[in-house]
């Protein structure tokens, strides 16, 4: 994308008088230029690497740790994997679980946080926060025991957790984390990656999620949280992803399983209707009972991800070339449904790779433009 203005979210050019503005423009366009679009394509898949990919790896990690199955470590605690994005009708995004342990005449809560890198603490206290903040309101927290169909029990412990990589923690003063946050049940807990994923070095301890401070107010939570839970032994199906996941991880889940319903049932699997789509994306999340209010917001993020899908070669809309009247065509080199995901990502990639061009050469000519003139100032003030 060659428009400087639209990487300028802070208004900087304006701010330049109009020769300044013309010699910018110029100093954008040569940037642009020297930047290799091969080079911007594999900016982008290092940016995802390095965070859309290791958040969901938390996600998944609790997800399937405490998925309802006698296998899963963190079911013999008595808390399961519940709800996604928990409070996200009350306008908090940053809870993406809700972990919950129902008893008899009582429920016991936990709210989770996925956060990478530890420099960004502050935004990790910040978000425990504002959870703990909505869950201030009566009204909703018992809108909240509604969602999980418990409106007749007793609301007890509310736990407060942050999951993070072990390598991120280098970064943290605990003991300042642990300050700024206001409930008293706070915890973070680590996956353990000291290794890469795959890596020939990586132990068994890689495989396991560990409490690492703070308070833990259940005894059970506390102790499956301690001795370590092994998230690797379930793998949760019926929580892919989250309403906040990177796009990738809900447009691969959703497209794999449409293959999988039609292979075998159907002599082009690869074409679809839109109420295929909206089926299977909501079968792969569990939103609980009685969220009339994100019915909005799930029409919007699907219309969304499927015009991402369209913009990105994925997805091919119906036309005249279809071999069925059906909304959409995949878009890719392979008959193996389990290669869709690996399509998804390199076609994610290779359509953001114009836009960080422009991003990044933004980023080149307003250093160089501003050490420019910063040197000419000096050089008048002589």
């Amino acid at each position: 994308m060659k428009d400087p203005y639209y990487f300028d979210d802070e208004d900087w050019i304006n701010t330049l008088g109009r020769g300044d503005k013309s010699d910018f423009e110029d100093l954008f366009d040569e940037k642009y230029s020297e930047i290799d679009e091969d080079r911007a394509k594999a900016s982008v898949k290092t940016r995802f690497e390095r965070n859309g990919e290791p958040e969901h790896r938390l996600f998944r990690a609790i997800v399937d740790a405490f998925s309802p199955n006698g296998s899963a470590e963190g079911s013999d605690s008595g808390f399961e994997t519940t709800i996604i994005n928990p409070l996200y009708e009350f306008g908090q995004e940053s809870a993406e679980i809700l972990l919950a342990k129902k008893q008899v005449r009582s429920v016991h809560l936990c709210f989770v946080c996925c956060e990478i890198g530890g420099e960004n603490y502050d935004k990790w206290r910040s978000n425990i926060n504002k959870v703990e903040s909505v869950l201030q309101s009566e009204g909703n927290r018992t809108a909240l025991k509604n969602h999980l169909d418990c409106e007749g029990l007793d609301l007890k412990t509310v736990q407060y957790l942050t999951i993070t990589r072990d390598r991120d923690l280098m970064d943290v003063d605990m003991d300042v984390l642990k300050l700024g946050t206001t409930p008293d049940n706070y915890a973070v807990w680590k996956l353990m990656e000291s290794e890469l994923p795959g890596s020939e070095d990586q132990d068994d301890e890689d495989q396991i999620v560990k409490h690492h401070d703070g308070n833990i107010e259940h005894p059970d939570l506390h102790e499956v949280a301690v001795d370590g839970l092994d998230y690797t032994l379930v793998d949760n199906d019926d929580i892919r992803f989250s309403l906040t996941s990177h796009p990738i991880f809900p447009l691969g889940d959703v497209f794999l399983q449409i293959l999988l319903n039609q292979i075998g049932s159907n002599d082009h699997p690869d074409e679809f209707n839109k109420s295929n789509f909206i089926s299977v994306y909501r079968d792969k999340i569990q939103l609980g009972e009685n969220r009339d209010e994100l019915d909005e917001v799930l029409d919007t993020k699907i219309r969304e991800i499927l015009q991402l899908a369209c913009d990105a070669d994925i997805l091919q809309e119906e036309g005249e070339e279809f071999d069925t009247e059906r909304d959409y065509r995949l878009v890719w080199d392979s008959d193996e449904p389990k290669d869709i995901k690996d399509a998804v990502r390199e076609k994610y990639f290779k359509y953001k790779a114009p836009e960080q061009r422009g991003s990044l050469a933004f980023d080149r000519a307003k250093d160089e433009f501003e050490r420019v003139e910063s040197q000419l100032d000096g050089f008048g003030n002589d």
